[in-house]
């Protein structure tokens, strides 16, 4: 019973520190809750590498295994309800060019040629080849009119869509569309912003618009030239206006490690030669510029605080905690107004975001790099019903943070090998009586134990500050606990605690004497100490 006893206080040391080092894992990954959006849930597993296709009111599509899946969700739970349908033609996955919108399905399929099909209840039609050599496409609803934009070699077509033909409606020259925005402003006006490849790193961003009503256009406009290295390229590319501005974010591809970063091209919708250039750069919580920023896209409809636009950007808490995630800002008389809201906490790599807007509700939708064949699909929405019930902690992320505290405790066996000198000075002390009076530490026990314990603390005290992994700790530990004072007041704690616990032990020793009291509150301090400080001292 008494060899139980003295071993119980490590087992209680491990349980509850075990216990603290799980909670604060939890909510160091899935808090601060990011209201007023909820927590990101799964909504679908996709194709790779193709953005997810929004066609409709909380509505998308996306390709899984041979099938064209339309998925509705319900924003305020994030429940899916799917429909599957077979794709009409297997050089869909040619490319990642796809669009769908009523019954009408695009694609660009092998050697660059663009097809139609239409939806006819329980099958597809025929496919018809509508161009060759496609670059580019986007669908869009105007007015009860469907048109069909259309990039291909040295041109950019705009097509009416009927029921079984497409008319010709407007061309403009390009030399080879890379990307293409039209953006539909409230008089029914199209603003199309394209980003032009001209030859090899050579780009142009050009701005045109044409009236959806009487079809009369203006001719593109070169708003800013784009000189890249060679082993450089644009990765990607939107388009937005507010009534007075318009937009360009451009993520470059830059060289051969592939850093991304984001670019905003503004001017004046009446005079596009004036453009300002500026980069999109949030700032990680350790104060530096995000490395990785791509990926942005403009929300269509315009807010009263200016244009939303969504990015990803890797501006990890910590080191600890990496992952590129989805933010918003906003971008207003011309300029982003430096704001950056996150809105995902998966801690991994967050890919392709759309955004869509309905009444108050802003739903995002984006995938993540799941396995080489499967992307996972995964929406939030600021929705209240759905934030205020997706915002708690949950035993799965309990059990989830319970698998990963064993990687932190094993900095406690590093920091073990230094611990060793800790008591090093009070043995020394104990010792000597050791050698020449011995009964004083039968004969004055207590006296000689806080002796021990003091020499101890200032010995772990002044190592750890010395030579601890401090840059770590002021990471890692709450900010309270950053300066060397509350370092030593947490170790002047711990050491109480340890001592308490020795006086209450001592009670089952046979008889007292300081050095094998001292040995006990040794090990248990050791204990307690390294194992409570090794989530904070753990890269």
């Amino acid at each position: 019973m008494k060899k139980f006893l003295r071993i119980l206080p490590f087992f209680l040391v491990f349980v509850v520190v075990y216990a603290l080092m799980t909670y604060w894992q939890t909510t160091a990954q899935v808090k601060p809750f990011l209201d007023p959006f909820g927590r990101s849930a799964k909504v679908g597993t996709m194709t790779p590498n193709r953005p997810v296709e929004l066609i409709g009111e909380n509505k998308y599509a996306y390709l899984k295994d041979q099938n064209l899946v339309l998925a509705t969700l319900d924003p305020a739970t994030e429940t899916v309800k799917e429909e599957q349908r077979p794709i009409p033609n297997q050089d869909m996955f040619a490319y990642t060019n796809y669009k769908l919108l009523g019954d009408d399905l695009f694609w660009v399929g092998k050697g660059q040629t663009l097809k139609w099909a239409k939806w006819q209840g329980s099958a597809w039609s025929q496919p018809q080849e509508v161009a060759q050599k496609v670059t580019a496409l986007q669908l869009q609803e105007a007015g009860g009119k469907k048109l069909l934009w259309v990039g291909v070699a040295g041109n950019l077509n705009a097509y009416e869509i009927g029921s079984d033909q497409l008319t010709l409606i407007k061309n403009f020259p390009h030399t080879n569309v890379e990307t293409l925005t039209a953006a539909l402003d409230d008089q029914g006006v199209d603003h199309i912003g394209v980003v032009d490849n001209i030859n090899g790193g050579l780009y142009k961003l050009t701005y045109s618009t044409l009236d959806t009503k009487t079809w009369q256009g203006s001719a593109p406009v070169p708003v800013s030239e784009l000189s890249l290295n060679t082993d450089s390229s644009v990765d990607a590319g939107s388009f937005g206006v507010d009534g007075q501005n318009g937009y360009f974010l451009v993520t470059y591809k830059i060289g051969k490690l592939g850093i991304k970063t984001l670019n905003l091209y503004s001017f004046p919708l009446g005079s596009p030669e004036n453009v300002q250039h500026t980069t999109i750069v949030p700032h990680t919580f350790m104060g530096d510029e995000a490395k990785f920023v791509y990926d942005g896209v403009i929300m269509p409809g315009r807010e009263q605080d200016g244009l939303k636009f969504g990015f990803v950007a890797s501006t990890a808490d910590s080191p600890r905690f990496e992952g590129n995630e989805l933010y918003i800002g906003t971008l207003q008389n011309g300029q982003w107004k430096g704001d950056a809201a996150r809105l995902t906490n998966i801690h991994k790599i967050a890919l392709n975001p759309v955004l869509q807007k309905k009444g108050s509700a802003i739903s995002v939708f984006f995938t993540e790099e799941t396995t080489f064949s499967t992307f996972d699909i995964y929406s939030t929405t600021n929705n209240p019903t759905y934030a205020e019930a997706s915002n708690k902690l949950t035993a799965d992320d309990f059990k989830m943070s319970a698998m990963q505290v064993p990687v932190y405790l094993g900095s406690a066996i590093i920091q073990f090998f230094i611990a060793l000198a800790w008591p090093c000075a009070s043995y020394i002390y104990l010792m000597y009586f050791v050698l020449r009076r011995e009964d004083a530490l039968y004969d004055s026990a207590s006296r000689h134990f806080w002796v021990a314990v003091v020499l101890y603390l200032i010995s772990q005290i002044s190592l750890f500050l010395a030579y601890g992994n401090l840059n770590n700790w002021r990471i890692y530990a709450p900010e309270w606990l950053h300066t060397n004072f509350a370092i030593a007041l947490l170790f002047i704690a711990f050491a109480l605690l340890c001592s308490l616990i020795t006086w209450i032990i001592r009670k089952t020793f046979y008889e007292r004497n300081a050095i094998v009291e001292f040995s006990y509150f040794t090990m248990l301090n050791l204990w307690l100490t390294l194992l409570g400080v090794a989530y904070w001292m753990t890269y």
